[in-house]
């Protein structure tokens, strides 16, 4: 369950304005079809308004500024959620990088310093 605590256009605007203007997002040609398509009965303004790049092009900081913001919306929470998750897991190796250097130093000098270090990756945890 996700939940938002800031104005929506706001949030949208943090979340995909870093990612944009490096130039990360590659759409799938079918997603950009499926944008051009019209369902039935709707008026040109209003399918133009469901568009995710109409909604993109058109966000602004105000509140309510858009009729229709659901795509944009849904793009928002899934790079959030990439980006999240792709940062910890960069945390989790840098971390375990770091316990795996600890063990490291404490086998290539355990014989040196007597037998005072231990560590169990494990339990990451390190008793030097």
């Amino acid at each position: 369950e996700v939940r938002n605590t800031m104005r929506k256009e706001l949030r949208i605007l943090e979340t995909l304005s870093p990612i944009s203007e490096n130039h990360r997002f590659i759409f799938h040609t079918r997603v950009i079809d499926q944008q051009e398509s019209k369902q039935a009965g709707d008026s040109e303004d209003k399918s133009r308004a469901r568009n995710l790049f109409w909604q993109w092009g058109h966000l602004e900081e105000v509140r309510g500024g858009l009729p229709h913001d659901d795509r944009i919306d849904a793009l928002e929470m899934a790079s959030r959620y990439l980006t999240d998750t792709i940062s910890r897991n960069a945390a989790n190796e840098k971390r375990k990088r770091e316990l795996e250097d600890i063990d490291e130093w404490c086998t290539d000098n355990n014989t040196e310093a007597g037998g005072w270090c231990s560590f169990d990756l494990g339990q990451s945890s390190a008793y030097l």
